[in-house]
């Protein structure tokens, strides 16, 4: 079964990620724990594995840098995915 990263933030991060990724993700910390467990859902469904990376907000900003990418969900997977294999940033 193959996994995917979900991308965890810490409750004390999430203002930090919010300025961040405005308006990308949703307005409450709990309506982004809502959008992680659909997230996971959804890899279930597809036969995934789920697997928790959680992420810094400072080193996804340096992450954006690095590969030149503007902040949004998308490249916020990107991140955990690149986290979760080990690389650092």
């Amino acid at each position: 079964m193959a996994g995917q990263f979900i991308p965890i933030i810490a409750n004390q991060d999430y203002e930090t990620f919010r300025r961040i990724l405005d308006p990308h993700l949703p307005n409450t910390y709990e309506k982004w724990l809502d959008l992680v467990d659909q997230m996971t859902g959804d890899n279930i469904s597809r036969g995934r594995a789920s697997k928790p990376i959680e992420l810094n907000p400072h080193e996804f900003s340096r992450y954006c840098e690095a590969t030149g990418s503007s902040p949004n969900l998308h490249i916020l997977k990107n991140f955990a995915h690149e986290k979760g294999i080990g690389h650092e940033y």
